[in-house]
């Protein structure tokens, strides 16, 4: 279990996978192809990363540390945040869509 947490916190990248993210079918192959397990099927995975709570197909690129950091980027931020952490009012919906830039305010 230990490393399977802990390759689901690589990048498949870091474990010579092209892949952009982790399924856990792709985890389930790639922990049969190192050895770890002779047998595992992704359902099996799947239990185990929520069992801890972890979703490594969700990634958050927009805080990627190549993005450049300037005066634009530090608002879409913190228009973020404040999105995410202000309590909404009973009329209001967050709706997040990957890879978009999120609405001007």
């Amino acid at each position: 279990m230990t490393h399977l947490i802990r390759l689901a916190c690589e990048l498949p990248d870091d474990a010579r996978r092209s892949l952009s993210l982790w399924t856990c079918a792709e985890l389930a192959r790639t922990l049969k192809r190192d050895g770890v397990v002779d047998s595992i099927s992704p359902q099996s995975v799947q239990r185990i990363l929520e069992s801890q709570k972890l979703k490594p197909w969700r990634v958050h690129y927009w805080l990627n540390p190549k993005a450049p950091r300037d005066e634009a980027f530090r608002a879409k931020v913190l228009n973020l945040c404040d999105l995410y952490t202000r309590p909404l009012l009973p009329h209001e919906r967050v709706l997040s869509l990957e890879g978009g830039d999120p609405a001007p305010a």
